[in-house]
């Protein structure tokens, strides 16, 4: 009983926090809006100065969290998110009526705003990139501080980057079509940032999309307007900071109020994953089986097995040494993922055997197991140690529509594996022997 009245206390209390929010949304665009009608130039002022600080946090917050969160991604875009902020306030000081820089006119802000989209835009480009690999932090500053420096210097000093905004006339052509390139740059981002959605946390997905649908609906609302202090210029500017606060809120929900379940979930990766290769362990392998063979099901393939041995590893290992051997063994772990496809499953099953799962057609298998053999061929002859170093792999599969047995199919493979290594190779064009019985 205490508990209900607990939980009913504490929806309340949600309804009435969301409330409050709405409320104070409320407030503050109709604020914004009279203030744009009675001095836009305080209106402008207000805006970006506010959007320059979310983009600052965003940087500072994505940097000092990212020892929670391990989230390249989010720290990429909290730098892109830094100098787009750096841009946007020499955008802010430029504007005319401002004073802060004399005789410039309506031009050249216009102009720091279209790098600033553009770079923006081009960030959300290459992200999606770093939710599956390492980000050179101190690389990625310099480049964009070098870009930052290279815009602003062309804008306010040499003056040559092109006309963005003629007075008397408006928006010129390379403004516009710029717009229009921004937006499909963002679309772009948007494309790519879905291909790889299983690599960031569902909420923070949603966000971005979100902020980036929001910025393109901003950018093109700046493709419209013939007055700096007009409508489409005022709905632009709020709308472009409401996609600022978005991502912010993503960067907090990250690296502040969720630290835990990353902690969580990089612990169950760890448990899943051999700490040498970077593959599947035997425990990863497991829990990826169910999952490949309800998409077989779904694609109606076969579920095939390629079990991988090295021959004279020991020998090797003896003769150059264990770190030797370690080295070799991750070696084999890059060369093994590059050929397999996104949806297929490698784990190193123990020692110096792997195991390859995949959902290929019947007529790729085999071909899977001959490109294997060519890469591994060749890295051989490439480095004298290896010499003398062989693999031995054994096939089994699983037809459409039968039932997967996963500890049947691994024994199939190992048998045909052993036959291999005595020299008594299976007919490999007829892969209906490799089939479960």
């Amino acid at each position: 009983m205490k508990h209900h009245v607990l939980s009913k206390g504490m929806n309340m209390v949600n309804k009435g926090v969301k409330a409050t929010h709405m409320v104070l949304l409320i407030i503050a665009a109709v604020s914004l809006f009279l203030m744009s009608r009675i001095n836009y130039l305080l209106f402008h002022l207000v805006i970006e100065g506010f959007s320059i600080l979310v983009a600052v946090l965003i940087y500072v917050l994505a940097l000092k969290t990212h020892r929670y969160s391990k989230n390249d991604y989010l720290t990429f875009v909290g730098i892109a998110y830094l100098f787009i902020g750096i841009v946007d306030f020499f955008h802010l000081i430029s504007y005319d009526g401002m004073g802060v820089f004399s005789g410039l006119g309506p031009d050249p802000p216009t102009q720091l705003w279209i790098i600033a989209r553009f770079l923006q835009a081009v960030s959300f480009v290459l992200a999606p990139a770093y939710l599956s690999r390492n980000l050179p932090y101190t690389a990625t500053v310099l480049l964009y501080g070098l870009i930052t420096g290279a815009g602003l210097i062309s804008v306010l000093w040499l003056r040559v980057f092109p006309a963005c905004f003629v007075a008397g006339r408006g928006l010129t052509g390379f403004k516009v079509i710029g717009e229009f390139i921004i937006c499909a740059l963002i679309a772009a981002g948007i494309w790519l940032l879905y291909n790889n959605s299983s690599l960031l946390e569902e909420n923070i997905y949603k966000m971005m999309v979100i902020s980036m649908i929001i910025t393109i609906i901003s950018e093109l609302s700046f493709t419209l307007y013939s007055d700096v202090y007009g409508a489409m210029n005022f709905l632009g500017h709020v709308l472009k900071a409401v996609s600022f606060i978005i991502i912010y809120n993503g960067v907090i929900k990250v690296g502040i109020e969720n630290p835990y379940d990353f902690i969580f979930r990089e612990l169950k990766a760890s448990s899943s994953t051999d700490y040498l290769t970077g593959l599947h362990n035997r425990d990863g392998f497991y829990e990826k089986v169910e999952k490949l063979a309800k998409l077989a099901m779904e694609k109606d393939t076969c579920v095939g097995i390629l079990l991988v041995d090295f021959d004279n590893f020991k020998k090797m290992n003896d003769s150059y040494g264990h770190l030797f051997g370690d080295e070799v063994l991750k070696k084999f772990g890059i060369l093994i993922r590059d050929i397999i496809r996104k949806e297929d499953i490698v784990c190193r099953f123990g020692g110096d055997e792997f195991i390859l799962l995949t959902t290929a057609a019947e007529d790729e298998l085999g071909k899977i197991k001959e490109r294997l053999t060519g890469r591994v061929e060749e890295w051989i002859k490439s480095d004298e140690r290896l010499r003398g170093l062989g693999l031995s792999m054994g096939l089994a599969v699983c037809k459409p529509g039968q039932e997967l047995n996963i500890e049947r199919l691994i024994e199939k493979a190992d048998r045909d594996m052993y036959r291999n290594k005595k020299g008594k190779p299976g007919n490999g064009d007829e892969l209906s022997e490799y089939f479960l019985s």
